[in-house]
């Protein structure tokens, strides 16, 4: 198991030093599986990302997916944000991006990344392009920007709320001698988008959930290609919320205090579009037609999105 513990320490040396000193940002790379020491598959126990002016103005968001590290840098300016991609045992530098924009991101695979951008009010997928020994990588290849819905507010945040990747683990002794990739995910599994939004009198939380495999279709255009929310709307479904406390994932399942919304494809097939039923303790029905959502009261409605997913209501 990879644990990624990130470091900040003054590094001075001989060079002038400004009021509030040099800050290096740097990953350890621990095993857990051997007691918490260094990793046996790291080239160096330590990753050194990258030296800040500010000790305390740069925040560093972290996603491990096999053999990369993926490292969102924000500083206190959006024009300070990098986004940098290390292959974690080699230490090389595989790809990097500088936006000002961009909030949030996800794997969706090896070789593609959905990024969240808030001031195109959009979600943008990248493809990682095969490293060319050059220790200082290569940019990234945003290959499609999808439109968010238009919820007529101000938006201030993009952030994914559903779990990145976590560690794959055999099941019994029969899949223990299957090979099990660390830190993927099934492109089935959902991802869920937050946007903060807010009218200037008040503010509220928009979640859109997608299926991964969905994005991975866009990602895989030669040319890039901008996609309007009207488009992709029938992939995806929109719903407004309580914020990033108020629910949980697991797999296709969107979970909240007392509903379970069940976005798995299949079995909304087998139950069928206009199933309902009820039992001791909940109620079930598939949900498959679109709504007009008021982000906040007396606002203007915009369009949910059709995306269809058996809902359970605890009684």
């Amino acid at each position: 198991m990879v644990y990624m513990l990130p470091i900040k320490s003054c590094r001075h040396g001989n060079m002038p030093t400004p009021p509030s000193g040099y800050c290096a940002l740097k990953v350890d790379l621990l095993c857990f599986s051997s007691g918490g020491g260094e990793h046996p598959s790291a080239g160096e126990p330590t990753l050194f990302v990258k030296d800040v002016h500010e000790v305390g103005g740069t925040t560093m968001e972290m996603e491990i997916r096999g053999d990369l590290l993926a490292v969102l840098l924000k500083g206190r300016h959006r024009a300070e944000n990098e986004f940098l991609i290390f292959d974690w045992k080699t230490a090389q530098t595989i790809a990097w991006l500088t936006s000002e924009a961009i909030n949030a991101f996800r794997f969706l695979s090896d070789k593609s990344i959905v990024a969240a951008n808030v001031a195109h009010n959009s979600l943008e997928l990248y493809t990682l392009r095969e490293p060319h020994g050059d220790s200082g990588g290569t940019p990234m290849t945003m290959v499609a920007g999808l439109q968010l819905p238009d919820t007529h507010c101000y938006v201030y945040s993009i952030t994914f709320r559903s779990p990145p990747a976590k560690n794959g683990i055999p099941r019994n002794n029969i899949n223990a001698a299957i090979s099990t990739k660390p830190f993927t995910n099934s492109p089935d599994n959902i991802i869920c988008c937050c946007m903060g939004v807010d009218n200037s009198l008040e503010n509220g939380h928009v979640s859109l959930i997608v299926h991964s495999s969905t994005l991975l279709r866009y990602a895989t255009s030669q040319d890039f290609k901008l996609v309007q929310w009207d488009e992709w709307s029938p992939m995806a479904r929109c719903v407004n919320d309580l914020g990033p406390c108020a629910t949980d994932f697991s797999g296709q399942r969107w979970l909240t205090w007392d509903e379970i919304w069940d976005f798995n494809q299949y079995r909304v097939k087998r139950l069928g579009r206009n199933f309902s039923a009820e039992t001791e303790t909940a109620r079930i029905s598939v949900i498959t037609k679109a709504r007009n959502i008021e982000v906040l009261p007396n606002h203007i409605p915009y369009y949910s999105g059709t995306l269809p997913y058996v809902r359970i209501v605890r009684k």
